[in-house]
């Protein structure tokens, strides 16, 4: 801070504003126009405002100057790659590969505009737990990763052993196997990240005819801690947009999104034949899921937790689902509405479940308020608990579901129409929530069998489930 007042006057603004400019003035090449937007909203913050509103904005200004203009390492091109310390340019068609081989422990690669066709990032000579080698984009999205003309590809591939990747700014086609897809040996521990990454297949919703050969979005399996931050995924046709099963460590998604997709929007099962069980703990934050699930009738909801991972803690906030709440849905799509969130135990997952899911403030999940769904495919806007039939009915899906924040759950069309708001299956061993009339939860809620026509006559008979 650089003043005890509470208030800043305007001398103190005009000399913050003046130190800003200095330091942009300094730059070669100017700014781009992302930081002279932000530039301008710091000058006109509206008044009052405290110091430390101010402080905090002023220096997350600064902290994007310095990573717009971070010296690069290696600079790559669709034709080749450039050494910066050397200056010795090499041609390849592999640029992003070898660039990445080359690189020492902190380095960054920069990616200038083009496309880029199937980079596959193999283990390098540096040491496992080494600083993150930094791959980076273009802020407009114009360093693409191209889908391959092959069948059977994915557009990015890391491999086994790989613990030291950030990747930035990149624009990715959804292939017609995964636009990333990741193989991680369990008890490697990763430290793996995606920023501002976009991953997109061909066409959506809108369209009637829609159909394309996406299978995943991002496919991972033995990856954590692994962190997803402002990844945006759109118009996967087949299956997820996050398919992230027998995960080895914490995973994080923050401010992420998923779009049309025909299977859940994240999906994380635990499967008995393809590694150990899941380990780490799961945050999503700030996330939006809209209208997943939707070939087919897609199977799952937009959120969809199956099993194998006993000691895992699943925490929501700030993150809206929306399912069959958008008018311009095109038929068939439009049929196929599920659910937003699931936590089940399938025959294919080992046989016991998550520990706990929680959902903290801003949730908010919405079903079926314009397109409630047609045939099979509506669900629970939450349905915690089930066990696949054939399994004993003893097993546990969920040991712990709890509404700790203040939340919104909507069944959008609560007459006449078969999905509950919320339902507690007997795999769930216990439920409880915080605050419960400050809840906004419109629908039936199915406790164990016994459907109450609303959250308030749930309530009343259940006492005990408050805290």
């Amino acid at each position: 801070m650089l003043a005890a007042s509470p208030r800043i006057s305007d001398d103190d603004r005009r000399l913050y504003s003046r130190e800003l400019d200095d330091f942009l003035a300094t730059q070669q090449p100017q700014p781009p126009a992302s930081l002279l937007t932000a530039h301008d909203h710091l000058a006109s913050l509206a008044d009052p405002i405290t110091w430390a509103d101010y402080d905090t904005a002023f220096q997350n200004l600064l902290d994007q100057c310095a990573y717009e203009y971070e010296p690069p390492d290696f600079v790559v091109d669709p034709a080749g790659y450039l050494v910066v310390a050397t200056q010795s340019y090499v041609k390849t068609s592999r640029g992003i590969l070898e660039a990445w081989l080359a690189a020492q422990p902190g380095d960054l690669i920069s990616v200038q505009a083009g496309d880029y066709v199937f980079t596959e990032l193999p283990p390098s000579n540096r040491a496992v737990g080494s600083v993150a080698v930094r791959i980076r984009g273009q802020a407009d999205g114009s360093a693409h990763l191209a889908r391959q003309s092959a069948g059977g590809s994915d557009s990015l591939v890391y491999f086994k052993n790989i613990s030291d990747l950030t990747m930035e700014r990149m624009l990715i086609d959804a292939d017609d196997r995964a636009g990333i897809k990741g193989e991680t040996d369990w008890g490697v521990q990763p430290n793996l990240t995606f920023h501002c990454v976009r991953i997109a297949g061909r066409g959506d919703a809108y369209d009637p005819t829609w159909f394309d050969d996406s299978r995943f979005g991002i496919h991972t399996y033995g990856d954590g801690p692994i962190t997803y931050e402002d990844v945006e995924i759109q118009s996967i046709f087949q299956s997820e947009a996050f398919y992230i099963h027998n995960f080895s460590g914490d995973v994080t998604l923050l401010r992420c999104t998923a779009k049309h997709t025909g299977r859940p929007g994240l999906q994380m099962p635990n499967v008995f034949n393809e590694g150990p069980m899941g380990q780490g703990n799961v945050l999503l934050e700030g996330c939006e899921f809209q209208d997943c699930c939707i070939e087919n009738g897609g199977g799952g909801s937009a959120l969809t937790f199956a099993g194998g991972a006993p000691n895992t803690e699943v925490t929501i906030r700030d993150t809206i689902v929306r399912a069959g709440c958008d008018a311009q849905l095109a038929w068939p799509f439009n049929g196929n509405i599920t659910g937003a969130l699931v936590c089940w135990l399938p025959r294919y997952c080992y046989g016991v479940g998550y520990k706990a899911i929680y959902l903290d403030d801003g949730c908010d999940f919405e079903c079926g308020s314009v397109y409630p769904g047609t045939g099979s495919a509506p669900r629970a806007v939450i349905k915690v608990g089930e066990i696949e039939s054939g399994l004993p009915s003893n097993l546990t899906a969920l040991e712990h579901f709890e509404i700790r924040g203040k939340v919104r759950i909507v069944n959008g069309r609560p007459s006449g129409y078969t999905r509950d708001a919320i339902e507690i299956w007997s795999g769930c061993k216990e439920f409880r929530v915080r605050n419960p009339d400050q809840q906004n939860i419109v629908g039936t809620i199915l406790y164990y069998g016994i459907r109450y026509p609303d959250w308030a006559t749930f309530i009343a008979a259940h006492p005990e489930v408050v805290l």
